[in-house]
């Protein structure tokens, strides 16, 4: 340890220089990131969409385990799961400002405490919510947002669009690689838990927290 450290430097000049490092190290991320996108996309079967403007990263499109995805580490900075039929649900990480159940829906329990506790937001509609409850044990499927990225994960939503999860790994905007091989097949495992897809290799036969290799 340097001895201007050892002797005790002004907190304030600490202060700086943990954000000066904290600033770097996420820059130098999203390098990595902006370099691992193209090619991260051809593995997954993705298309990879140049970014718009100077300085962005692009997204990626196309259809994941028989689901339309997108990943947006730029502007939205999130991975979405889009549903086929809109399943009437809507299943929140947070708190909807109306807490009101929309038409049709009305709150909903699976008994599973951990995924009860965690989406604060719990409606549906009478077949949905009997899915729901049908799970032996639907918190397995967050054990990926609960897990090493939990605290980038700022909100995580199932609604009749499809499956959201907002995520900040801090400005400049990125999401990092290691995430995206993670969390997007477990955001298709949400999305196959309401609306299984048809496909023969239907993502509910495959581990709901499987990363892409």
């Amino acid at each position: 340890m340097p001895d201007w450290l050892s002797q005790g430097a002004p907190i304030g000049l600490i202060m700086f220089l943990a954000t000066v490092l904290a600033f770097a190290r996420r820059k130098a991320g999203r390098v990595r990131a902006q370099r691992a996108l193209p090619k991260l996309a051809e593995q997954l079967g993705l298309s990879f969409v140049a970014p718009r403007y100077a300085g962005m990263l692009g997204s990626l499109n196309g259809t994941f385990r028989g689901y339309a995805v997108r990943v947006d580490p730029d502007e939205q900075r999130r991975i979405s799961v889009r549903f086929a039929h809109a399943p009437p649900v809507d299943l929140r990480s947070y708190t909807r400002e109306h807490h009101r159940a929309p038409f049709g829906m009305a709150d909903v329990y699976s008994g599973d405490r951990v995924f009860d506790r965690f989406f604060k937001t719990r409606f549906a509609a009478d077949p949905v919510a009997d899915q729901l409850r049908a799970l032996e044990r639907p918190s397995r499927l967050l054990e990926p947002f609960l897990g090493r990225y939990s605290r980038h994960v700022q909100s995580l939503s199932v609604t009749s669009s499809g499956v959201t999860c907002v995520l900040d790994f801090g400005s400049p905007p990125f999401i990092p690689e290691e995430a995206i091989r993670a969390l997007l097949p477990a955001c298709t495992a949400l999305a196959e838990m309401i609306e299984p897809t048809q496909r023969p290799d239907a993502a509910r036969s495959e581990p709901p927290n499987a990363e892409v290799p």
